[in-house]
């Protein structure tokens, strides 16, 4: 269920707790991506280095 917030009032929260869009977004694919993995593929993916995690979502995304 999506929530709808005043323009702006998701930035102004995030930037809230020190975070910048970029780290924001990757959050938000990190688990949007691993949710469709089973136990031991998303284990090894979230285990995995951040670059890497990237460049997988890059290619699979």
């Amino acid at each position: 269920m999506k929530t709808f917030m005043k323009h702006g009032v998701f930035v102004k929260w995030y930037e809230s707790g020190g975070l910048d869009r970029n780290q924001v977004y990757y959050y938000i694919n990190l688990n949007q991506f691993s949710t469709n993995l089973e136990n031991t593929q998303k284990d090894n993916f979230l285990n995995a280095p951040k670059s890497l995690q990237k460049e997988v979502m890059k290619n699979k995304g």
